[in-house]
């Protein structure tokens, strides 16, 4: 081997420990990213079905302002034929 050959192995040998740092740099980084995602993950299934719950609350509260507009339906003709029954006194 002549000196140029020498010194290109050479310089391809310390670019190695470079490349091994960046590589366990970019492991923990898909590690935490990982974490990240499994976390996020969580929280939406945790969202999801808080989500369910609510529309569920819903759903039953619109029937009960329903039944309840109902029942106030009913009893205002109810009132007024109350209202206009003659008095007897008079």
């Amino acid at each position: 081997m002549d000196s140029e050959t020498r010194r290109t192995v050479g310089e391809e040998e310390a670019v190695i420990p470079e490349l091994v740092d960046r590589l366990e740099y970019q492991a923990a980084e898909v590690a935490r990213l990982q974490a990240a995602l499994e976390e996020v993950q969580s929280e939406r299934e945790k969202m999801k079905t808080e989500l369910a719950i609510a529309r569920r609350w819903v759903h039953a509260l619109a029937r009960e302002v329903e039944l309840a507009d109902l029942l106030l339906k009913e009893a205002r003709p109810l009132r007024s034929r109350i209202n206009a029954v003659p008095s007897e006194s008079g």
